[in-house]
């Protein structure tokens, strides 16, 4: 490397397999601090909102890790979820499953 020259790097703090994440826009605090998601029925237009109390592990800049309260293969919610109450029902515009590796 050259005198005065620079590089930019992140590091790896940890390594997690066959983890649970979520968008982090999935992620609602309310105000007494508890985390919750909203999920919602699959391969439908409309359907009920069940709000869901997480345990949360990792975070990263575009996701996070759930540790409890949502299993894989569920939808979440990532838009509009500031403003649902459980039970609320919801016009679903797109539905998109993201699988990891």
């Amino acid at each position: 490397m050259r005198e005065n020259t620079y590089v930019v790097g992140d590091l790896v703090r940890r390594s997690v397999k066959n983890a649970i994440l979520v968008p982090t826009s999935a992620l609602t605090t309310e105000p007494n601090g508890k985390q919750v998601v909203f999920v919602v029925p699959p391969l439908s237009e409309q359907g009920t909102v069940t709000e869901r109390d997480v345990t949360v592990g990792v975070h990263g800049p575009d996701e996070v890790q759930i540790l409890k309260g949502v299993k894989a293969g569920e939808f979440v919610v990532t838009q509009g979820n500031r403003e649902l109450v459980d039970g609320q029902t919801v016009d679903i515009l797109n539905l998109k499953q993201v699988t990891g590796e």
